[in-house]
């Protein structure tokens, strides 16, 4: 769960975020969403403080370098001895270039500055790169189709936001088509999927599509 709670308003603007929970699973999409909300308004120098952070799995480090490749400037302070370990192991010592060992919150800022004024990195918002479509939050009940050497596997979800891009599913129940049996899960990623439909509102017409799965994780049990 992500708490901004301190914030340097000398320019360039730089804010604090807490972390409060490890940065696995729901806690991974949650701190994904202030960050693109972060992204979307132009707000690109936050340092993240892991002071509360126990725990991060891969996607956790996966989400933290989408952001940095994005242009989000990102650093981290108070990164406890567990993290740094699976950091390491992953293979992702990169990202220790941004950890700062400074536990004072105005030092840690100060040393941010002058990161940013020696690496020329205060550019402004013109290197960052947005999302190219808004999303919108949402609980929708919706259903596709899988196509598998020529069987059909019907997948039941939630939409939980779209876009004009796309959307992201979550929830889902997959059962095979000529069965009617329920699987636990199914190899997702890449996969093409048609005839996802759903309705936005309750006095529109259902919206029928295709496209393919761009992302896929688990959260706790869930698809």
């Amino acid at each position: 769960m992500p708490n901004t709670d301190f914030i340097v308003s000398s320019p360039p603007r730089i804010e604090f975020v807490e972390i409060i929970g490890g940065l696995i699973g729901n806690g991974v999409s949650e701190i994904q969403n202030h960050l693109y909300r972060c992204l979307d308004e132009g707000r690109c120098y936050r340092i993240i403080d892991f002071n509360h952070v126990n725990q991060i799995d891969g996607l956790g480090i996966v989400m933290l370098e989408n952001f940095l490749s994005r242009g989000l400037q990102l650093r981290f302070i108070n990164v406890k001895s567990e993290v740094r370990a699976i950091i390491t192991m992953a293979r992702r010592e990169s990202l220790f270039q941004r950890i700062y060992n400074e536990r004072d919150r105005n030092r840690t800022a100060a040393l941010f500055e002058k990161d940013l004024f020696e690496k020329k990195l205060a550019l402004g918002n013109d290197v960052l790169k947005k999302r190219h479509h808004l999303r919108v939050r949402t609980d929708l009940p919706a259903e596709f189709k899988l196509l598998d050497n020529g069987e059909i596997t019907l997948v039941g979800a939630r939409i939980l936001n779209l876009s004009e891009g796309g959307v992201l599913a979550g929830n889902l129940v997959i059962m095979r088509g000529n069965t009617q049996e329920i699987v636990n899960g199914q190899e997702m990623l890449e996969r093409e999927f048609t005839d996802l439909k759903f309705t936005p509102n309750d006095d529109s017409t259902t919206i029928t599509t295709r496209g393919r799965c761009a992302r896929a994780f688990m959260t706790r049990e869930s698809l």
